[in-house]
């Protein structure tokens, strides 16, 4: 089966600001016509060999008109075709896929490979110290770290990964006072960033540290977790499995959300109010 390159497409995107003045934006998807080539293609059948092989990449920006013009090649394929749907966000495929398709997860790459990689690709532009926290932060997908490094190098506005592990700290320590007013704030301020990007990497990275603060707390050991860098325990949510997968939960999908460009606003206020009630859950009880 020949290679057809996607160029994705551009859907317009729009929010209002704190004035009432609308933003736009443009949101990244696979386009119907694109869809279309590769029902054609897959019908068609293979050029040379008895199989067909395709391999699509990033289906989670798929939106439901597309999904729609491929969910009867996904269900009824040509005999002697395999697809591989890939996606690192797996929260984010939409459910008329997802439920079509067999999961099958990546194992680890393990963590001197990862470096490797990283320094054969970026060399000298970055110091150890960056290369480190990339492999800590990849939790074994060399993908996550090439990202996270590409976008240290060259978005415009986003933090480095300790930057970020700082302001998901202070953020986190509100959470964990109770103090309704003060996360308010703190939030109003984040929500104030109009970059998709950098909400999406102050998730990322919230998600992050939750995992390694359960790991801390529970004694657990793995390549992938960093003892510098942990959330505040104050409830001990952490050695508590069921109130941890709660608050993991609640990030996941807001983190899909916010790929999805959903309202970062509401976004944020749904999550925060289950972290609050969740860390806080004995003071609730006892008043």
């Amino acid at each position: 089966m020949p290679y057809l390159p996607l160029s994705f497409g551009k859907e317009d995107g729009e929010e209002k600001d704190d004035s009432g003045k609308k933003i736009s934006f443009k949101i990244p998807t696979i386009p119907v016509d694109w869809i279309r080539k590769l029902n054609h293609e897959i019908v068609r059948g293979p050029i040379a060999g008895e199989r067909s092989v395709v391999i699509f990449h990033d289906i989670d920006i798929m939106k439901d008109s597309s999904a729609n013009a491929f969910l009867k090649t996904l269900e009824e394929p040509p005999a002697n075709t395999f697809m591989f749907l890939t996606t690192s966000m797996p929260a984010s495929v939409l459910p008329t896929i997802a439920s079509r398709c067999q999961t099958v997860r990546f194992g680890h790459v393990p963590p001197q490979q990862i470096k490797d990689e990283l320094v054969k690709a970026f060399g000298s532009a970055v110091n150890d110290q960056e290369i480190a926290d990339a492999v800590f932060y990849s939790m074994g997908s060399l993908g996550r770290a090439l990202i996270q490094m590409q976008t240290e190098q060259s978005a415009e506005g986003i933090k480095t990964l300790q930057e970020t592990a700082e302001d998901v700290k202070q953020f986190w320590n509100l959470c964990c006072s109770g103090d309704w007013l003060a996360v308010t704030h703190a939030l109003d301020s984040l929500v104030k960033e109009r970059n998709f990007a950098v909400h999406e990497q102050f998730l990322s990275y919230m998600l992050y540290l939750i995992r390694n603060t359960f790991l801390h707390k529970t004694g657990r050991s793995e390549n992938y977790f960093d003892p510098g860098n942990v959330l505040a325990d104050p409830s001990g949510i952490f050695s508590d499995p069921s109130r941890t997968s709660v608050i993991t939960k609640a990030c996941d999908e807001a983190l899909s959300s916010v790929r999805r460009y959903g309202n970062v606003g509401i976004i944020f206020v749904n999550l925060i109010m289950t972290v609050m009630e969740t860390l806080n859950v004995e003071k609730q009880q006892a008043g």
